[in-house]
Formats: C-alpha cells, structure tokens, sequence
C-alpha cells in the first residue's frame, strides 16, 4: 500500500484545495471507472505487486480516502454525508 499513500495525499490535497477555495464539501466518486473503482475491476486492476489483492487494496484504499477527507471536511466545519 505504499504507492496507495500517494493517491491518499492526492485527495486529501484535493480536499483541502476545495475547502480553500470555498467549497463546502467534496465528494469522493468510486464508480464508474473512476481511479477509486479501477482498483476493484478485474478489468482495470492487473496489477502484480502488493495493490493486485482487489478486494483488501479497493476496500483499504477506499476506507482510507474517506478517512482522510472527512477529517479534513470535519476541520473545517460540520460533516455530513449527501445520499440519493
């Protein structure tokens, strides 16, 4: 999971880029194709080293970004979670 730490700090650079810039939350897209979701495809994810367990990287790597965003988005104010 260490190349994964970079994608960490990537979104929570991002998040705290949004709150800056006078966002009120951001929103973290693990679908679709998105880097989040290839990690959990057979399709994309044909990696051979450490991050090639889809189901323990996907899940660890999504926890973990979620993690860091909140705390982030907690800082700087309420959190809350927008579902449909």
């Amino acid at each position: 999971m260490r190349k994964s730490r970079g994608f960490i700090e990537d979104f929570r650079r991002g998040t705290v880029n949004a709150l800056e810039a006078g966002f009120d939350g951001v929103e973290i897209h693990g679908a679709n194709g998105y880097l989040l979701d290839q990690f959990a495809k057979d399709g994309a994810n044909k990696r051979s080293d450490a991050m090639a367990d889809r189901s323990r990287t996907a899940q660890g790597l999504m926890l973990e970004v979620a993690k860091v965003v909140l705390r982030k988005q907690e800082r700087s104010g309420p959190a809350y979670a927008y579902r449909r």
